[in-house]
């Protein structure tokens, strides 16, 4: 496991020799953990069986906090997980997001291919110079794909539902994006689409694949006015 950083450490040993058994307070802080860094972190944890345990642990990350209960294994994982206000913009540094992301769900799989599963809000993103508002909804993540499951937001007086996947490797993404009352101008700046000199609003549907830089679309759609 790839861990850099600073440490200290309080530890009881019980047990045997062949079976050690430990318990105690840890403290970490400026390191990183899988390559992603992390600020200040503090946990209680035992150790039995070569099953790593946590209690009470918060760590503090990209700006926000990450709370955790759970265990580790060299062949799974069941942790606990509550992220508050995460800079998205950190923890996507390849990606044109802004804003804070707040969940809370469940990390199961293994440390080299870790899952997710549970649910997500977001009180303000930038997404591609779009400025989205209130997203939540359900929330996977497993092998590189994510998959958000009736993702609500509003974008000015336009309300969206969105369903599909986002493959974190490839951009590669698909699914069903309904909207009511989106701006025609956001829409074509979402869509990279050159249009100038045109309002209004619209409703409807459109299927998003492809990449997400641009995604392909096929809309159907009404105008509401304009």
């Amino acid at each position: 496991l790839p861990v850099t950083g600073w440490l200290s450490n309080r530890m009881t040993v019980s047990g045997t020799l062949s079976n050690p058994e430990l318990s105690g307070t840890v403290h970490v802080w400026d390191g990183s953990i899988l390559g992603e860094l992390f600020e200040n972190g503090t946990a209680q944890y035992r150790m039995k069986d070569g099953i790593f345990y946590l209690d009470n642990s918060v760590g503090y990350i990209y700006k926000g906090a990450v709370h955790a209960t759970g265990y580790i294994s060299t062949d799974s994982v069941d942790v606990a997980l509550s992220v508050s206000d995460m800079d998205l913009g950190r923890l996507f540094r390849d990606r044109d997001f802004g804003g804070s992301l707040s969940a809370e769900g469940r990390v199961t799989g293994t440390l080299q291919s870790p899952s997710f599963d549970g649910g997500f809000y977001c009180r303000e993103i930038t997404l591609a110079g779009s400025r989205i508002t209130d997203a939540l909804g359900r929330v996977s993540y497993s092998n590189r794909v994510i998959h958000i499951d009736h993702g609500r937001f509003r974008q000015g007086n336009g309300e969206f539902i969105w369903n599909g996947n986002l493959d974190t490797d490839t951009n590669a993404i698909s699914g069903e994006l309904n909207f009511s009352h989106w701006n025609i101008p956001s829409v074509a700046a979402f869509l990279r689409f050159p249009i100038h000199d045109v309002t209004g609003e619209i409703s409807g549907s459109t299927a998003l694949g492809g990449t997400n830089d641009p995604p392909d679309a096929c809309a159907k759609f009404q105008v509401e006015t304009g």
